[in-house]
């Protein structure tokens, strides 16, 4: 839909007598703005040394008379943003392409190799929600980066036994002995914790 509205923009400066521009053509924030808006007629308006809704007038007239498949409606607003609307249709259609297996792969990072390094739980601490966003966002990386035709490698490194997980151990078996069976990981969490404070 993109190089359909693109090429239509072009087309209506030519249709209105206006010089080709550098215009951009971007999704607004604001939904009622619209599912694309352009800065053309501001481009176009300055170039010319014209008034901006004027011009951006001219230009919608233009590419209402091409009736692009897909738009539903056309408008200025603002200084001279021109604001498209586009038929629910066209929605309809884009989630039925989304069930093609191919959809949404491509080949820019082909034969590039991508390691994604992110959390994993410790052993010895409670999981909470920055190890899950951590996680959520490493593996979003990880499979964007598949599905742009890279080698993706995810690396998630276990606990480790280090210096603090030694001394956890060591309080572990002072406050309850060799037989402790912990059922907990914050029992783990604050042995490690102690550890780390009592054993400098």
């Amino acid at each position: 839909m993109y190089h359909k509205l693109e090429q239509g923009i072009k087309k209506a400066l030519e249709e209105a007598g206006l010089p080709q521009a550098d215009f951009s053509l971007d999704h607004p924030k604001e939904l009622s703005h619209g599912d694309y808006m352009t800065n053309v007629a501001l481009v176009a308006g300055k170039q010319q040394g014209s008034n901006p809704i004027e011009v951006a007038g001219s230009i919608v007239e233009q590419l209402n008379n091409q009736n692009i498949e897909g738009v539903e409606t056309i408008e200025v607003a603002g200084p001279g943003f021109i604001n498209f609307t586009l038929k629910r249709d066209i929605f309809v259609q884009s989630l039925s392409d989304a069930q093609d297996k191919s959809w949404g792969y491509t080949h820019v990072h082909e034969g590039k190799k991508i390691v994604v390094e992110h959390s994993s739980p410790n052993l010895f601490k409670p999981f909470h929600i920055g190890h899950l966003m951590n996680n959520t966002i490493g593996e979003s990386l990880f499979r964007l980066a598949k599905s742009s035709g890279a080698h993706a490698i995810p690396i998630s490194f276990p606990s480790d036994i280090s210096l603090g997980v030694a001394k956890a151990i060591y309080i572990l078996l002072e406050k309850y002995g060799a037989d402790f069976i912990p059922t907990d990981v914050s029992v783990l969490g604050d042995a490690y914790v102690e550890g780390v404070r009592q054993l400098v």
